[in-house]
């Protein structure tokens, strides 16, 4: 379309310059014309005027025309001489080159004109473009003056927040210095905020300082949120326990910025969980001294029985001294006896003192086999007495558990003597107490104790792991809920099912031991199924 417009504007432009040479050399010839009837001589000036005009009007093609038109002009113009010829033809020349030179230059002033014009054009956009982005530019700044005005207006309100806020709150920057203190903080600790800035670990514990401190900087590299509890000085120089907790920010390109941290105070928290501690300890030492007072007994039967044996080898080897003559050999071989019942004897009291006696738990890598087999001399005299088949099934390839052996020890006791009381109400069924042990599918140790009692009512059977709830007459209350306590204090799980025929069961798991060695075989006696459910 453009290039159609431009065609049709240079066909017009050469039209009228054709005109413009016709008309000029039509004028100049009459002028001649006429001044050669009042003049005997005329020059040639009017005609160089044509061929002059054409070319600045229509360009080098008018130019020529003019130029020819002048020269023909000349020669019809009387008096013609024929040999001005050469002159003439001089003079054809001479105007053609005028004409180009003309041509040339008018073309130099429009090229001339058109970057002027286009230079105006590009200044006036580029000035308009620029003055856009003045504009744009000023309205940014204006913007983000807004933008920081509100954020420092925003950034005081936080502050003033963070002042009133009920706990110690700090910002630390990126290399570690801190940034803030809020009044808490500083009415704590009762440093200035120059001392509190220049010297922030000042009020850490020494003895908590360099686990803090290497803590702090592996989070710090990682860019993860942070906890930990360290003792923080107080003003009058009493040291008490804190939870530290930081979570960063971070810019858009995902680097902290900053890192905004809380102390809270929990030194009370702290006490009521170790007097809570203590008081449970004290609630399952007591559940382990009723335990052994039920099995009173069983426990004096177990003694009984070696003691017995050592006042009969005694006596046996009195007689083997005094016969004529005294027979060493049978006599030495009855003091053998006299000092493995003894051991015996020693063993069994070594065992009753040590779950009776009180002590902070001590984790060891234990096999459940074992413990199970030593839990069950203490309920053996019972079993007896009360004519209880005992049938158990103890798998050969256990990995150990890290546990307390007494805390276990206690659990196995309070399942084994809670089937016995539930068992010897039975008078018309089988007595039958099953225990076994097996790795289930996560890896874990689970144990069973299972019997065929009476079972536990619908209604109680919920109730049954609350404090202080028993059914039995002269019970607790407390076995129970103890006994779930150690197990998850031990990373497992105690629950009970009802079994498919009379009585319960109760189990628990154990996590096992990473990379721990098996227990060695053992020959058990298989009862396939007793586990299951």
């Amino acid at each position: 379309m453009i290039e159609s417009d431009s065609s049709q504007r240079y066909s017009r432009r050469a039209a009228v310059g054709y005109l413009v040479a016709a008309l000029s050399v039509s004028a100049a010839l009459l002028l001649t014309w006429a001044l050669k009837q009042s003049f005997p001589t005329v020059p040639n000036a009017l005609y160089l005027c044509a061929i002059i005009v054409s070319p600045w009007v229509g360009g080098f093609g008018p130019g020529v025309v003019a130029s020819i038109l002048t020269s023909v002009a000349v020669v019809l113009t009387p008096p013609a001489a024929t040999t001005g010829l050469p002159r003439h033809f001089f003079f054809l020349v001479a105007g053609i080159f005028i004409s180009w030179l003309i041509d040339r230059q008018r073309r130099a002033r429009i090229a001339l004109r058109q970057a002027h014009d286009l230079l105006e054009i590009k200044v006036r956009e580029r000035t308009a473009t620029l003055e856009q982005a003045n504009t744009r530019l000023v309205n940014e700044m204006l913007q983000r003056q807004e933008i920081e005005k509100a954020l420092r207006k925003s950034e005081t309100h936080l502050r003033l927040v963070i002042d009133s806020i009920p706990t110690m709150a700090w910002i630390v920057l990126p290399n570690g210095a801190v940034d803030f203190l809020n009044r808490r903080w500083l009415e704590y600790s009762g440093l200035s905020l120059e001392e509190a800035l220049k010297e922030p670990t000042r009020t850490i514990h020494p003895d908590d300082i360099g686990r803090a401190k290497e803590k702090w900087l592996s989070h710090m590299d990682s860019g993860k949120p942070y906890e930990d509890e360290m003792r923080l000085r107080r003003a009058d120089g009493q040291y008490r326990w804190f939870l530290i907790r930081t979570v960063p920010l971070f810019d858009e390109s995902r680097k902290v910025c900053k890192w905004y941290g809380t102390s809270t105070d929990i030194e009370d928290r702290r006490r009521a969980e170790e007097a809570l501690r203590e008081t449970q300890a004290m609630l399952a030492r007591v559940a382990r001294v009723t335990t052994v007072g039920e099995l009173t007994a069983s426990i004096a039967h177990e003694v009984n029985q070696p003691l017995a044996a050592v006042v009969t080898n005694a006596n046996a080897s009195l007689r083997w001294l005094a016969a004529t003559p005294p027979n060493l050999e049978e006599a030495r071989e009855a003091v053998r006896r006299i000092i493995r019942d003894g051991n015996r004897a020693a063993d069994v009291i070594a065992r009753i003192r040590t779950l009776l006696k009180k002590g902070d738990p001590v984790r060891t890598p234990l096999s459940i086999n074992e413990i199970i087999e030593e839990t069950l001399t203490f309920v053996q005299p019972q079993l007896a007495r009360q004519h209880v088949s005992l049938k158990f099934e103890l798998a050969t390839d256990l990995p150990k558990v890290p546990a307390d052996r007494v805390q276990l020890q206690q659990v196995l006791l309070n399942l084994v003597v809670n089937s016995l009381d539930s068992l010897g109400a039975i008078t018309d069924g089988p007595r039958v107490l099953r225990i076994c042990s097996e790795r289930d599918e996560r890896e874990s140790v689970s144990v069973a104790v299972q019997d065929t009692g009476g079972g536990v009512a619908p209604e109680d059977f919920e109730r049954l792991f609350q404090p202080f709830f028993t059914t039995k007459q002269h019970g607790l209350g407390m076995g129970l809920t103890i006994s779930r306590s150690i197990i998850e204090a031990h990373g497992g799980r105690l629950w009970m099912t009802l079994n498919n025929g009379p009585g319960v069961s109760f189990r628990f798991t154990l996590p096992a031991q990473q990379k721990e060695q098996y227990d060695p075989p053992r020959e058990t006696k298989r009862l396939g199924g007793i586990c299951g459910g």
